[in-house]
């Protein structure tokens, strides 16, 4: 947990072995809370030592979404 106040976006770098992105991706944030369900991981074993492949989830119901209300 941190503090994002008086936050509103966030920027990520990436880098490996082979390349460095010098440009990020950002990103807007709002810090609210929405619970999710079936939370997948399957880890592609790309490197040792790293972690690869898709997190996916299942969305809450339209009247929990703090966005939407």
């Amino acid at each position: 947990d941190f503090s994002v106040e008086g936050q509103t976006h966030v920027l990520v770098y990436t880098q490996s072995s082979l390349v460095e992105q010098t440009t990020p991706v950002g990103s807007a944030f709002n810090d609210s809370i929405a619970v999710v369900r079936n939370v997948s991981f399957t880890d592609l074993d790309l490197d040792s030592y790293e972690l690869g492949g898709n997190v996916t989830w299942e969305d809450p119901p339209l009247w929990q979404r703090p966005d939407l209300v």
